[in-house]
């Protein structure tokens, strides 16, 4: 056998393109053990001979021994020979790799896959790079690199890319892992669509544009591949580590606001409908290239960072949101803990950027407060939500005040939000608090916020129960002007809408005296017909107790704000 083996692989290494076929077709007519177990040692022979001969039937020869073999130590090979390329990234080495992937897709570890991403991005370094010179030096070789490219693009079946428009088109935006192997097609998207404008924006110069901007993309596409991995996930560390050791010399030329202004020239450079899950994709992207740059300390100027306002505000918070908007714990976490960190400086909150970007933001923590997986991500929002109402001024308070009891359809949080109003009302009247404070939040803008919250009720009686929460501090916050604000000074004019609160405390009982009684006969119907050692069901009828508690606690504090409104006249 192995006088056979080393004949073969002799005559391989040694014959000419006369002599190719007869040598292949031996291969061929080979067992699937022996081939198998000399598969390493063809693999770097027939290399050789594609790239000497160019030779079609020497590609399919190589593929065929490939998915014999073992695929992870044909990528291995693989990757082995890659290193005696001449410049060091021949073409063809693309296509063998990203075959023996799709061979062998169950059987190579995601570390391998890794590694062969490692490897075509450095080939798309250097094509970009090239391509990046030639334009600084005023060159349009564009259909030079087109051919390559376009048959990059080919092997992918997820982003399909419009040269003349430079506008990409989403075929397919599931995230397989078809599609986090092909995630450098994203940077290179990125880089057709926005080369000129990220030049003019961060106003680089010739030197530091391509290696920054190519850069920066490049880890785009390498974080977006990571969006289903955890922080404890294996290959997360290994590439991350890749990173942190790959990314310190470029961010010696990288500073603060470079950063942020990359952020905000990416999140801004898709409009329409169809860019919006591409869109989340590629800000996620770079909200994890800045988090990533903030909190190891890579970039030159953390400081400035820090206590920078107008960019912490302009570009942090617009980051935050991207994070938030993941239901994933691990990118909501991140998304806290870089706003933890900004609520603890001392920023003077409502100057630097639009009203609309808080708005955005306060939305999104209400979003992970009732959505979110993790308890303690829900505990963390609700934290930082109070921290920012504290910090910020009383115009956008009660700009906010009303833009989120208009948002937010949770009965919880807009419970929530009530009683966070009342504590401003009460710090309103106040003798030591500012004019300022208690014109927002006395008078009649305190009145347009109060009919927002006192609304006759339209919820049908069997739906009452979801509203419970928001009913509870709705009728409190009542309670609480109505006694602390005499009908003679009515500084928050609650006094004024006293026909209305009269109606909605009438119309709330009603409805929670119908809804009683609906749920008397849920439990007398489920007593009738469900063994009581059914443990699901004995849960429903604890939470229709639940309820019912409620609904009479309402009615109880309805009838005791009639006695007081009653009693004051």
């Amino acid at each position: 056998m192995d006088i056979q083996k080393k004949k073969l692989l002799n005559r391989l290494e040694n014959c000419d393109l006369s002599d190719l076929s007869l040598v292949h077709q031996d291969i061929y007519t080979l067992p699937e053990e022996q081939l198998r177990s000399i598969s390493l040692d063809l693999i770097p022979i027939l290399f050789s001979n594609l790239l000497r001969d160019s030779c079609l039937t020497s590609l399919q020869t190589l593929e065929y021994v490939a998915a014999i073999s073992n695929p992870k130590e044909a990528v291995i090979a693989l990757l082995e020979i890659s290193c005696y390329i001449e410049n060091n990234f021949n073409l063809i080495v693309f296509l063998i790799q990203l075959k023996l992937l799709a061979l062998s897709a169950n059987s190579v570890s995601d570390k391998m896959q890794y590694y062969c991403i490692d490897i075509q991005n450095k080939r798309f370094l250097e094509l970009v790079s090239q391509w990046s010179e030639d334009c600084d030096l005023g060159e349009n070789k564009s259909n030079s690199y087109r051919e390559e490219i376009e048959w990059l693009l080919s092997l992918n079946t997820v982003f399909e890319i419009d040269f003349n428009s430079q506008s990409l088109k989403i075929i397919n935006s599931n995230q397989t892992t078809r599609f986090r192997v092909n995630c450098l097609f994203v940077s290179i998207s990125l880089f057709l669509s926005s080369l000129r404008t990220l030049q003019t924006s961060l106003q680089f110069t010739h030197r530091e544009f391509p290696t920054l901007v190519i850069f920066n993309l490049w880890l785009l596409g390498l974080y977006t591949s990571l969006l289903d991995l955890t922080s404890q996930d294996f290959c997360y560390q290994f590439l991350f580590s890749k990173l942190i050791s790959t990314i310190k010399p470029v961010f010696l030329i990288t500073n603060s606001v470079s950063l942020f202004t990359l952020f905000a020239t990416v999140q801004s450079g898709f409009e329409g409908e169809e860019h919006d899950s591409f869109n989340k994709l590629v800000r996620l992207g770079v909200a994890h290239f800045i988090y990533l740059a903030v909190h190891e300390g890579l970039i030159i100027d953390p400081l400035p960072i820090c206590y920078s306002p107008i960019y912490l505000q302009e570009s942090l918070f617009p980051i935050t949101c991207v994070f938030l908007s993941f239901s994933a714990v691990h990118l909501t976490s991140r998304g806290l803990k870089m706003l933890e960190r900004v609520t603890t400086m001392k920023i003077m909150f409502g100057v630097h950027c639009e009203w609309q970007t808080y708005a955005e933001l306060c939305y999104s923590l209400t979003q992970v407060m009732v959505y979110s997986d993790e308890e303690n991500n829900r505990k963390t929002a609700v934290n930082i939500f109070k921290r920012l109402f504290s910090l910020f001024p009383p115009p956008l308070l009660h700009w906010l005040y009303k833009y989120l009891l208009y948002k937010v359809s949770h009965a919880g949080v807009t419970g929530f939000i009530i009683t966070i109003l009342k504590d401003d009302i009460h710090k309103s009247l106040l003798d030591s608090i500012s004019e300022e404070y208690r014109s927002y939040f006395t008078g009649s803008l305190l009145h347009s916020l109060l009919k927002r919250i006192v609304k006759i009720p339209t919820t049908q009686p069997a739906q009452l129960a979801n509203e419970i929460d928001s009913i509870l501090s709705t009728i409190n916050l009542l309670r609480y002007l109505l006694l602390r604000d005499s009908e003679q000074t009515n500084n928050t004019q609650v006094w004024n809408l006293l026909t209305r609160i009269q109606n909605y405390t009438s119309n709330l009982n009603n409805l929670a005296t119908e809804a009683i009684v609906l749920c008397h006969k849920d439990l007398d119907i489920s007593a009738k017909q469900t063994p009581k050692t059914n443990n699901s069901q004995k849960q429903i009828d604890e939470s229709t107790q639940y309820t019912i508690s409620k609904l009479y606690l309402i009615i109880d504090l309805n009838n005791r704000l009639s006695e007081i409104i009653t009693e004051s006249k």
